[in-house]
């Protein structure tokens, strides 16, 4: 039964080198994929978040980049390093410029340190956003980039309203502005002053007034109505209130996965936004001595996004909604209450963007709760899967090694002698372990950078189930003693 015994530990610690050996193998896989990406997402890589062309391909030669491919119309390369080709003519003009995108082609992709290191992505599609890619986003506004059209001159401007408090002459500017961020489709400029502004007048609908010939050129060469007529212009693109509060992440293929609200926390943190009334989405109206009362009654609601705050009255009102519609009002103010996310991906950047971004993203699957999602098409398709074979190997011997364990326990047999040589075999195993472990910390760290995460996982398995088993069967062989 010893020579059994001593058998079956050198058989373990045979197939301990061999596991070993390969962990060393893949440890150097780890190295050079480390330092593949992280030249890839060099703050200094010239390529990313640009768009740009692969030379040769229209004249037929060898691509000096082949680890690219794509048309003569150049691609996208995300802030992850993703090239991502313009299948055709209309999407490459329908990409520059718009929604994110670069407004022009950089100069062409060269062969050098950076470019051996980016990655072949999808086809761009028409009307794609492009940037924030590896972050997270966050809707916070209608429409951060507003422009309009214009409408014509009407004769009366009695049946548009001017925003609460916001009576005072405005620049075309601030009137557009205004109207963009809260969700009006038209505005319109009248009563020309002096200095070549106007009042701001926002509405819904267009005026029901006939066509005017009163209105003039005023600041920045804008039309303005006089006292009997208001020029009107029409928001492009005005935003879509319902996805104001929506979080989400961008993965390195510009393809946006939303967070589930399942997946989202309210805090007990509020962002303060002074000179600002909030329409609807009313859960109660309250008296209050100070808006922290009015924090206190809102954190004990789950439904509760946000208040507004009268101090001439003492008096907030809670909301529904952390976004819902705002308007300038100098009376009162907004308190909108924040949002964590429950999610791996919760350590990237978190970026603000608007419904219109938002709207142009490729859409993919919703974000899970193990994070899938946050290194998507950055791993290591083939140091997964030796990862997966080795932990597979692990389980394996574990299992083995538990088995053969009862049969140790019950040899009474074995010298002194023995034991030694046994325990300090052991010994000698689970000091190797150490010593090829001892650069954990660094692997970790580098994991980070490099957003191999499930390989931090596997080396921690692998790392507590050798030292395990090798702990494991020198208690028992002390035990025998």
């Amino acid at each position: 039964m010893q020579n059994d015994t001593n058998k079956e530990l050198s058989e373990l610690h045979s197939k301990y080198n061999s596991l070993l050996a390969e962990y060393n193998a893949i440890q150097s896989s780890v190295q050079s994929y480390k330092s593949t990406v992280g030249t890839r997402l060099d703050k200094n890589n010239p390529y990313l978040g640009t768009s740009r062309k692969l030379p040769n391909v229209k004249s037929g030669k060898d691509n000096i980049v082949p680890n690219l491919t794509g048309l003569g119309y150049g691609g996208y390369i995300t802030k992850m390093g993703m090239f991502k080709p313009f299948p055709d003519y209309h999407t490459y003009t329908s990409s520059l410029g718009q929604n994110g995108c670069p407004a022009s082609l950089s100069e062409n992709v060269m062969a050098d340190q950076y470019s051996s290191t980016l990655i072949q992505g999808e086809n761009m599609k028409v009307g794609q956003a492009c940037g924030n890619e590896g972050s997270n986003v966050y809707v916070s506004s209608l429409n951060n980039s507003p422009s309009a059209i214009d409408v014509g001159c009407y004769n009366s401007n009695a049946n548009m309203v001017p925003p609460d408090n916001f009576n005072t002459p405005k620049t075309y500017d601030e009137c557009m502005n205004y109207a963009a961020n809260n969700g009006y489709k038209y505005f319109g400029l009248g009563s020309l002053m002096a200095d070549g502004t106007g009042l701001c007048y926002v509405q819904n609908t267009l005026p029901t007034g006939e066509k005017s010939t009163q209105c003039k050129s005023g600041y920045n060469d804008k039309q303005y109505g006089d006292n009997t007529s208001m020029f009107m212009y029409s928001i492009k693109n005005p935003g879509n209130t319902s996805l104001l509060g929506k979080y989400g992440f961008v993965d390195a293929n510009s393809t946006l996965h939303e967070y589930p609200n399942d997946m989202i926390q309210q805090t007990n943190d509020y962002t303060q936004i002074s000179n600002t009334d909030s329409r609807g989405n009313n859960l109660t109206t309250m008296t209050a001595a100070s808006p922290d009362d009015c924090k206190t009654s809102c954190n004990s609601n789950s439904s509760c996004g946000g208040f507004t705050w009268w101090p001439q009255s003492n008096t907030c009102y809670l909301k529904s909604k952390a976004f819902p519609e705002t308007s300038v009002n100098s009376n009162s103010t907004f308190f909108s209450r924040n949002k964590k996310i429950n999610n791996m991906c919760n350590g990237r950047p978190l970026e603000e963007i608007d419904t219109n971004l938002w709207q142009t993203y490729a859409k993919g699957d919703n974000m899970d709760a193990n994070g899938t999602q946050c290194n998507l098409t950055m791993e290591n398709p083939e140091i997964t899967n030796k990862l997966k074979t080795l932990q597979q190997q692990m389980d394996e011997l574990t299992i083995q090694i538990i088995e053969k364990s009862a049969e140790v326990n019950q040899d009474n047999n074995l010298n002194a002698t023995s034991i030694n040589d046994n325990n300090t075999n052991l010994l000698k195993m689970i000091k190797g372990v150490k010593e090829n472990f001892k650069t954990m910390d660094d692997i970790n760290s580098m994991l980070s950078d490099s957003d191999i995460l499930v390989l931090q996982q596997n080396y921690s398995y692998i790392f507590w189930s050798i030292f395990a088993v090798g702990f494991m069967i020198s208690t028992l062989s002390i035990t025998n003693r």
